[in-house]
């Protein structure tokens, strides 16, 4: 039973991670990859892992998550920003 112990530093690191999406500001997640671009079309992302808590047990819940955007002169650039922008919305 002993194994089965989670230190309290170990608990707070992985909350710090599940809610890190809270504390991003909008030039941490494009991170500089905002590009022009005179596509209209809607851009999709798929299969971008995705972890979260639900409010009421505080149990995590991990899955995919998809997300869709049209842009306006101006496109991420890599799969890992629009991952970021998503995570902030967990």
């Amino acid at each position: 039973m002993k194994d089965c112990w989670i230190p309290p530093q170990r608990e707070a690191k992985a909350m710090q991670y599940v809610c890190n999406g809270y504390t991003m500001s909008l030039e941490e997640l494009i991170n500089g990859a905002l590009f022009e671009s005179q596509n209209e079309e809607m851009v999709i992302v798929r299969d971008i892992e995705q972890c979260s808590l639900c409010e009421h047990p505080m149990q995590p819940f991990i899955g995919k998550a998809h997300g869709a955007y049209i842009p306006t002169r101006r496109v991420l650039g890599e799969d890992s920003p629009s991952g970021r922008w998503l995570a902030s919305y967990h």
